[in-house]
């Protein structure tokens, strides 16, 4: 028969087992607009072309899996897209926290994670001119235009030290959004608004399996500690009937 202590400890570990193993995340890459008529924007800076700009974003993540090979994941994406043009200069920034769900597949000593997410952006656009600067979306009650975007990304992680590097490319498409970029409809957009954006960064994760709660490390000492009975109970015996097996000697 179970002692309680092993009972104990048999309920209760598989409770704690999801908050064992969570991934935090640490990424850098490049943004780049889905070409728009309607926007100051091109591809990697201004419509007018050529490498004229710097786009930039950047973020942290923390990932916890759920079961099998299913885990939900939470995030910020920081955003810095500038687009200089002939006469003028466009500087879009924002921030966008989301949460999602990633199912991952081993691919040798790879990991390959389809990804999806859903979020709240806010971007604020301003157009430089000369000297003066004007804000081209900034609303009567938010600091910028307000978005949801939705994402779809492909992830492949390889082992590197204690944790691992990954690549991603995702696509993103900023939902319900009819300035973002500083101009309101028209263009290629998707019904006349909204924007798109396909971004490929690169980044570290860290697994921190190792930072248990107090309670969870009590949990796993506790387990180890029940561990050692049997072998303590055998070797109580063991010392037993060899005293016994002395003594008989002595006598004789």
């Amino acid at each position: 028969m179970k002692s309680p202590l092993n009972y104990l400890i048999a309920v209760l570990m598989p409770l704690t087992a999801i908050a064992q193993s969570p991934e935090f995340s640490v990424y850098g890459g490049l943004p780049m607009f889905i070409r728009d008529n309607a926007s100051p924007f091109g591809k990697w800076g201004a419509q007018e072309g050529g490498l004229d700009g710097l786009n930039l974003s950047a973020g942290a993540e923390l990932q916890l899996p759920l079961w099998n090979d299913w885990s939900m994941h939470a995030g910020l994406d920081l955003y810095s897209i500038r687009a200089v043009g002939s006469t003028s200069t466009a500087q879009l920034t924002g921030a966008s926290p989301r949460i999602g769900l990633g199912y991952t597949r081993p691919l040798g000593n790879l990991l390959v994670q389809a990804r999806g997410s859903l979020g709240l952006a806010s971007m604020r656009t301003s157009q430089t001119l000369g000297a003066i600067t004007t804000k081209l979306n900034e609303g009567l009650y938010t600091w910028g235009s307000l978005s949801a975007p939705a994402s779809l990304g492909l992830r492949v992680s390889m082992p590197y030290t204690s944790g691992r590097l990954y690549a991603e490319l995702s696509y993103r498409y900023f939902m319900f959004d009819d300035g973002l970029d500083g101009m309101g409809g028209g263009g290629t957009r998707i019904g006349g608004h909204d924007d798109q954006m396909l971004i490929g960064v690169a980044g570290y994760t860290w697994n921190l399996q190792n930072l248990q709660s107090r309670d969870q490390r009590e949990l796993v000492q506790a387990k180890k500690a029940a561990q050692l009975v049997p072998s303590l109970k055998k070797a109580s015996e063991e010392l037993k009937i060899a005293q016994a097996e002395l003594m008989d000697e002595l006598e004789v």
